[in-house]
């Protein structure tokens, strides 16, 4: 811990009765009540007998006034970034502050399709044992572009296997939408000559490439148009591709299922989180 202990600017001296020290010395007075009720961990150090006034903790400043918000009742939530929201959900974990991962939870379904970096959500709500916060990451993962995954985001071997198998199911399902509308539309090989067979085969190979790197109906939709000999969107009778339209649209909306075994990937301690 540094030094020289600065007070917190949101939590000054006189603010409550009991002190934490955070490791980058800044020091953070709070009621002791409210630590006793909402922190078990807290409650349970509080139970020893002894009678501190302070107490020094592990966490940074920044940690450590992000988590003293959801245990001070007139304090609110501060946003958070892909950086400080991983910091604030350990702290939370280990002092077993479970609003602060209730929230989170519900920021994430809040945001929802806005979400701007939902491989971080997913991994965090897997470790955290969020379950309907995972769901929804993992909704926008399926249908995301592939560049957003990189390799820097530590996901279990078997989360990534399983969004994989998702993604590819769901690139299937839409190359065969694809098919079954270009069938619709009456396309035939037998009048045709070479160039327009490779022209047409070429634009079949870039549609299932760009469906495999990012499997939603936008990108087969885009495809449409691009058909190099006539122009497929404009033959396709209208029943043919509202029903795919439509069918691929509830899919994209649906949330999907999470394995059993994520359950035991780190089981919550907190009841009704």
């Amino acid at each position: 811990m540094a030094q020289n202990v600065r007070d917190s600017d949101e939590f000054p001296a006189g603010y409550g009765d009991f002190a934490l020290v955070s490791s980058d010395g800044v020091r953070f007075y709070i009621q002791r009540l409210f630590l006793f009720y909402v922190s078990p961990v807290f409650k349970d150090m509080f139970g020893t007998g002894e009678d501190p006034s302070e107490l020094v903790l592990t966490e940074d400043a920044d940690t450590l006034d992000r988590l003293l918000r959801f245990i001070d009742p007139i304090k609110d939530p501060l946003p958070v970034d892909s950086k400080s929201i991983v910091r604030l959900l350990e702290a939370a974990t280990k002092y077993r502050v479970s609003k602060a991962l209730r929230w989170w939870e519900n920021e994430v379904l809040r945001e929802g399709s806005k979400m701007e970096q939902p491989i971080i959500a997913f991994s965090l709500a897997t470790r955290y044992n969020l379950p309907n916060a995972a769901r929804k990451a993992l909704q926008l993962l399926v249908t995301a572009d592939d560049s957003i995954f990189t390799n820097d985001h530590q996901l279990d071997p078997r989360l990534i296997a399983y969004l994989t198998r998702l993604r590819t199911e769901r690139s299937h399902w839409l190359r065969d939408g694809l098919w079954t509308l270009y069938v619709a539309a009456g396309k035939s090989y037998t009048k045709w000559d070479r160039t327009e067979v490779t022209a047409t085969v070429k634009w079949a190979m870039d549609a299932a490439g760009a469906l495999h790197r990012h499997p939603c109906w936008r990108i087969l939709d885009n495809y449409l148009d691009k058909e190099p000999n006539w122009g497929l969107r404009g033959d396709i009778p209208e029943p043919d591709y509202e029903r795919l339209q439509r069918d691929a649209l509830e899919l994209e909306a649906s949330l999907p299922e999470l394995p059993e075994w994520t359950n035991n990937l780190n089981q919550s301690k907190f009841g009704g989180i």
